[in-house]
């Protein structure tokens, strides 16, 4: 077949803000309402996450996907270089053909004309690959994620690039790891389940990710602030460079979360879902604050900065906690209501 393009690239398509730097998420999201599941939101995993290890800030390994129950039919695949990237284009195609099923690639927007880092820096990304026309090399894509929003067509020649780029290093946050032609595609997942019983799923992982006991040599959540801050009291003792990019990384998280409760609230009124959103708000503006305090104190460390920061951290630490008794409220309060949950 010269030209195959899935019907799901003529589809309207909807983007939520608190998707950015969740470009793979949003891609199963879109996918999943493609296949017809209501409320795809809902089974992505935009629990709370957070942890402090070796003075630095990390994320939990099993959030950057569905939820846990369904991590299972989300099947991805990564190539070395002894495997060519025209192989796996053209297994790429058959399997969108054979399939009628598009697949979610990842890319180094470096090589696409229609990013807004177009030959400026480099950028790992992930975007939907819908089909491809042999007759004019074009490749039918869609990269439904701020600012450019594209649907449209794509020259093989740069797809490949961008697909099999070693996405080098350039000092900007997202370059560094290489893309490997990695791809997913999501089968029919079973069973489905309420907003409600994912809701309770999200935030039971975002209390034992984010509110649970300090562990052996990883330290979660609000008890990584508490450590962080005394870190800093040791001026000198904290690489503010690095730091500055993974706080920025938690301040991305907590905007996923507080989207995911947002898109639960239009789904359904819950008083405490609402406040726990408004506190998550709080939550980000101070930890805005605190991003720009960190690079500040990346270009020139000075005591009066570091007590700044500890003051704003004290400020997030403080809320997040009400935010804790919050959660643990709404766990018991859903428990007591007899929902068919599973813990």
């Amino acid at each position: 077949m010269q030209n195959y393009v899935h019907d799901f690239f003529f589809n309207d398509l909807d983007y939520y803000e608190g998707y950015e730097s969740f470009c793979y998420q949003n891609c199963l999201r879109l996918l999943l309402k493609a296949m017809g599941i209501s409320n795809p939101w809902s089974y992505i995993n935009a629990s709370m996450s957070l942890i402090y290890k070796d003075k630095e800030f990390l994320q939990h390994k099993n959030v950057r996907g569905l939820l846990p129950e369904y991590s299972n039919f989300v099947k991805r695949f990564y190539y070395d270089d002894t495997v060519k990237a025209e192989d796996i284009f053209a297994d790429n195609v058959n399997f969108i053909i054979t399939n009628e099923r598009p697949i979610i690639v990842g890319v180094d927007t470096y090589y696409l004309k229609y990013a807004s880092n177009y030959m400026k820096n480099h950028a790992i990304h992930t975007l939907i690959m819908c089909g491809y026309d042999s007759l004019t090399n074009d490749v039918y894509v869609i990269d439904w994620y701020a600012p450019w929003f594209f649907k449209g067509c794509v020259k093989k020649d740069d797809f490949l690039k961008a697909r099999n780029s070693k996405n080098e290093y350039d000092g900007t946050i997202y370059s560094g790891t290489p893309i490997k032609n990695n791809w997913a595609y999501i089968e029919n997942i079973e069973p489905l389940k309420s907003p409600e019983n994912l809701l309770y799923t999200v935030l039971k992982l975002s209390d034992n990710q984010y509110f649970s006991d300090i562990g052996n040599d990883e330290i979660f959540g609000i008890n990584a602030l508490k450590c962080f801050k005394k870190n800093i009291k040791a001026i000198d003792s904290i690489n503010y460079c690095k730091i500055y990019y993974q706080f920025y990384t938690a301040i991305k998280r907590h905007s996923f979360f507080k989207q995911y409760l947002e898109n639960y609230l239009d789904y359904c009124n819950n008083d405490i879902v609402l406040e726990i959103v408004d506190l998550t708000s709080k939550s980000i503006a101070t930890f805005e604050i605190i991003s720009m305090l960190l690079l500040k104190q990346s270009k020139l460390i000075t005591i009066r900065t570091s007590e700044r920061i500890i003051k704003n951290l004290e400020i997030v630490i403080e809320n997040e906690t009400i935010i804790n008794r919050l959660i643990m409220s709404y766990l018991h309060s859903t428990k007591l209501n007899g929902v068919n949950l599973i813990d």
